[in-house]
């Protein structure tokens, strides 16, 4: 049956969307995806993404690519920047000396595994992996690591929803010092959460945050909702899994409000994150339209971000 149920579970929809994000990260490894800034898009390659994709990730990302008249692989490409941007702020901060790395609704990300290769040997043995998710979603993640005989060092797991406060005691339980510095990597979850859950979310992070520690992720802004550029992505998204309900135009002021300093904003695939990927179009445009530095934003874009404590 090709025809996807649109699906109320909450749950369910999102272990579909890091399904999807699974499923271009596989795409962008297989394809071997250089960025010009040197080696792969994906550092390390991603040889779990395809089993964490599923056939449903894969069917997820046909329909998108279907739906807004695009290729699966120029999909997967716009992961794999997303994906670069994070790995290249994690190395940077254990090179620093951080010690810890938490991903929060870490899904099917592969990092404890693709990236120890390319820390210093003494990171290697002395880094330590936080992991956080829904339980559902850490299941099906263990079930594909049990498939795939993958295991790694100093990892350690937290079964819990983020939207609630109970993950805070459950992080540290794990073993989290919050006296220590940590990057915390907030990929492909904000956007899923209404905008006090953000606000929440983010001072918890700060609460947790030693001084050192760096935060970085992804949000979309606000036009993203209304623009009609997005409305084929945004019927798709409903059909499939759980869709975006919260957009920011000044992922700064959010940041600042929260506790963090000297935050960064980027927009995917500009301001120095196309990695030669991206189209002289699509760079053209954006810089016929730059992200205004205050007030509304009219055109809909996916924003990087980074902060510090």
């Amino acid at each position: 049956d090709d025809q996807h149920e649109p699906m109320a579970d909450q749950i369910e929809a999102a272990c579909m969307t890091g399904q999807y994000i699974a499923a271009g990260r596989a795409l962008v490894s297989e394809a071997t995806v250089q960025a010009t800034t040197g080696g792969a898009l994906i550092r390390g390659g991603d040889v779990l993404a395809r089993e964490f994709a599923g056939e449903r990730g894969f069917a997820f990302l046909s329909a998108v690519a279907t739906g807004c008249g695009t290729t699966e692989q120029k999909l997967a490409e716009w992961t794999g920047i997303r994906t670069k941007y994070l790995d290249d702020l994690v190395l940077q901060a254990v090179a620093a000396g951080v010690r810890q790395v938490v991903l929060l609704a870490v899904g099917g990300d592969a990092r404890p595994y693709r990236l120890c290769e390319f820390m210093k040997r003494e990171a290697q043995d002395t880094v330590q992996w936080f992991e956080l998710d829904l339980p559902e979603v850490m299941h099906y993640r263990n079930e594909v690591l049990r498939k795939t005989h993958t295991s790694g060092k100093r990892i350690h797991q937290v079964a819990s929803d983020l939207s609630s406060p109970e993950w805070v005691d459950k992080l540290t339980s794990a073993g989290l010092n919050t006296r220590e510095s940590a990057v915390w990597v907030v990929e492909g979850l904000l956007m899923y959460l209404p905008q006090a859950g953000v606000s929440d979310l983010l001072k918890r992070v700060r609460g947790l945050a030693a001084p050192g520690s760096t935060i970085c992720g992804d949000i979309l802004n606000e036009s993203h909702f209304s623009s009609p550029y997005t409305q084929p992505l945004l019927a798709v998204w409903k059909q499939w899994a759980a869709p975006p309900v919260s957009g920011y135009d000044h992922p700064e002021e959010l940041l600042s409000a929260s506790g963090f300093t000297a935050p960064c904003v980027k927009q995917l695939g500009a301001d120095g994150t196309d990695y030669g990927v991206v189209g002289a179009e699509f760079l053209a445009f954006v810089a016929g339209n730059p992200r205004p530095q205050q007030g509304p934003d009219p055109m809909p874009r996916n924003l990087l971000f980074h902060a510090v404590v």
